[in-house]
């Protein structure tokens, strides 16, 4: 019988220890049969076309160019992988078996803000920062993805740069993108369809519908008398602002105000002339014979919603060069319901409940990215510098939809919540930065009114560790109050003493 007991531990201990043979990407995968996709389930018809429709892109994932799945509808653990050349022809067609790789607590993250988001439609604004924040950060992605140039099909999307639509997800750091509109360089867009959520590049499912509105405008304040400077003022305190001027255009011989209207049919023809060259597009402008035939048949609504109340045909456009070149196109707005009032900028990650805010100036679409450190060289060396092992180190970051990563704030501090652990509530907490040739910086902390968050401030992003000592020595407020009483008796009792001594 104990030979027995032991062939099965022995057994046993073999499973244990075979290595788990990890799922292939799409290029092993169409030979090994295995697949990794980094999702949730797709259990359904809506989440399998959101996750290979939006989410499996090769500018977000390139290791995905040439390749398709189709996932089983009746088993989300099967599909079929296929691998195309250039010209879009079949080269391998493999079934394969699907691992999905996620994260649990993410996944009921996710779920969470979804239910909270309700059933209704959801309509959200840009203001004036967040939208040319938008058409800077756009301009970016369009440098690093020039095949978008025209947009034709630009995927840059609106969602992460709304405030109020980032507050209705506790500004959680989901990368949130949206099926249809968006575009780059227009004075009004919009973005429509459902919200997606991305954690870490992996897919965590959809929200209920959403609309988006952009307009280029830059809100003034209402008793204005120079637009001009009163547009530079305001965005300078987001944006490096060489010079701000009127846009006039030469009709003739006279220099005219260039209005929305020019700047419409300005983009409309240049609309018609990237069309005529994008194979996916030419349907739209197929029965026009020229531009001037295809803006002849174009009007523009200014009673609707884009336009009432911000621009109208004759609104004069307003150029602001910023000092990297860059020249943003906008209408100024008269500002009568403090709509251009500031806002605190905040982020929170989803899986650890870390949150960063701040009331400097920073691209409004970064999200906080973080990565716990539990062992490695740099974990060593900081727990021997600070001599203290009893540790919870964390490596933050911020960076922005277009990769941009924000290591320090120039004017004004970060403010940085940090989960205490149980086993670290009670304890004289420390915050360090530990920089190079090991030079220690130390943070003071201040605990959150509830006791689960420790609090600091700091102008830049590295890795940084909670440290715990001993008990606080801290008493609690009812303990104060008897210490009070305790030494108001003594001190009574000293006085008496000395009065009987001299009598």
């Amino acid at each position: 019988m104990k030979k027995l007991l032991k062939c099965v531990s022995l057994l046993v201990l073999t499973f244990i220890l075979i290595p788990i043979v990890k799922a292939d990407g799409p290029s092993e995968a169409i030979t090994s049969g295995k697949l990794t996709l980094k999702s949730i389930p797709l259990v359904d018809e809506e989440t399998r076309a959101w996750y290979t429709g939006n989410i499996l892109i090769p500018e977000n994932f390139p290791e995905w160019k040439g390749y398709n799945i189709t996932v089983n509808a009746d088993d989300a653990y099967k599909g079929v992988l296929k691998k195309y050349d250039d010209e879009y022809n079949l080269l391998a067609e493999k079934n394969v078996v699907i691992t999905y790789e996620y994260d649990e607590t993410i996944k009921k993250v996710a779920e969470s803000l979804i239910k909270d988001l309700g059933t209704d439609m959801i309509q959200i604004s840009l203001n004036d920062i967040e939208a040319m924040t938008y058409i800077v950060s756009a301009n970016q992605y369009l440098r690093e993805h020039p095949e978008y140039n025209g947009e034709m099909g630009f995927p840059f999307q609106f969602a992460n740069f709304s405030g109020e639509l980032m507050k209705k997800l506790q500004y959680k750091n989901f990368t949130i993108d949206i099926g249809a509109g968006g575009g780059y360089g227009y004075l009004t867009n919009r973005n429509m369809g459902e919200l997606s959520f991305t954690y870490n590049d992996t897919y965590y499912g959809k929200g209920h519908s959403a609309e988006i509105i952009f307009r280029a405008i830059v809100y003034v304040p209402e008793d204005s008398t120079d637009i001009i400077k009163d547009i530079k003022n305001r965005v300078s305190k987001y944006f490096d602002v060489e010079d701000v001027t009127a846009a006039y255009t030469v009709v003739g011989t006279e220099h005219v105000p260039y209005t929305v209207e020019d700047y419409l049919k300005d983009s409309d023809r240049e609309f018609y002339n990237t069309c005529k060259l994008d194979d996916e597009c030419k349907d739209i402008i197929s029965e026009y014979a020229d531009v001037d035939a295809y803006l002849a048949d174009i009007s523009y609504d200014f009673e609707d919603e884009d336009f009432k109340g911000y621009m109208t045909a004759d609104s004069q456009i307003y150029d602001i060069e910023l000092k990297s070149g860059m020249v943003l196109h906008v209408v100024a707005v008269k500002d009568d319901e403090g709509a251009a009032d500031e806002r605190e900028f905040k982020t929170s990650d989803a899986g650890t409940g870390i949150e960063i805010s701040t009331d400097g100036i920073i691209p409004l679409d970064a999200l906080i990215q973080v990565a716990r450190v539990t062992s490695g060289d740099e974990y060593d060396k900081i727990v021997k510098v600070i001599k203290n092992n009893n540790v919870d180190m964390f490596d933050l970051k911020m960076i922005t939809k277009s990769n941009e990563t924000i290591t320090k704030l120039d004017n004004g501090k970060f403010r940085v919540k940090l989960p205490i652990k149980e086993e670290f509530k009670g304890k004289e907490l420390k915050v360090y930065y530990v920089g190079e040739d090991d030079k220690v910086e130390e943070y003071k902390v201040t605990i959150s009114d509830d006791g689960n968050y420790a609090i600091f401030e700091t102008n830049h992003f590295s890795i940084y560790t909670l440290a715990a000592g001993a008990a606080t020595k801290n008493p609690k407020t009812g303990d104060s109050i008897m210490i009070y009483v305790a030494t108001l008796i003594l001190s009574s009792a000293y006085l008496l003493t000395r009065k009987l001594r001299k009598n």
